[in-house]
């Protein structure tokens, strides 16, 4: 795996009086929780983008792969975010970010496979 990525959990819940900024008059945005950062491999499955519409516009969605070394990445969850943060081969690969929409667990794993989905 030449690449690498931070795999991060959104912030849920609804913002507390204290996530208030005064000076905006609007609320702090949530942060997120890191849950990994290494090594990664990135592979798509479709070559096409799938399309759907959302109200007036197209929205594009492309599912890929990540693959993350078993050692290390445990706790990964569905509605994760991963970015990646090098990108060896590909250079359009570095800052594109992906949710987890499918974990990997087996026995003998060689590899931890996510099956994500790329909006653009």
């Amino acid at each position: 795996m030449l690449d690498s990525c931070v795999i991060a959990r959104p912030a849920s819940g609804t913002p507390s009086p204290a996530d208030f900024n005064e000076a905006t008059g609007t609320y702090n945005p949530p942060t997120s929780t890191q849950v990994y950062a290494g090594r990664c491999q990135v592979q798509l499955v479709d070559v096409l983008p799938q399309v759907a519409v959302s109200g007036e516009a197209d929205v594009f969605s492309q599912r890929a792969t990540v693959k993350l070394p078993v050692d290390g990445s445990a706790g990964v969850q569905i509605g994760d975010v991963v970015t990646i943060t090098a990108a060896t081969l590909d250079a359009d690969l570095l800052g594109r970010s992906y949710v987890v929409r499918g974990l990997h667990h087996k026995t003998f794993a060689t590899a931890r496979r996510l099956q994500c989905e790329e909006v653009v």
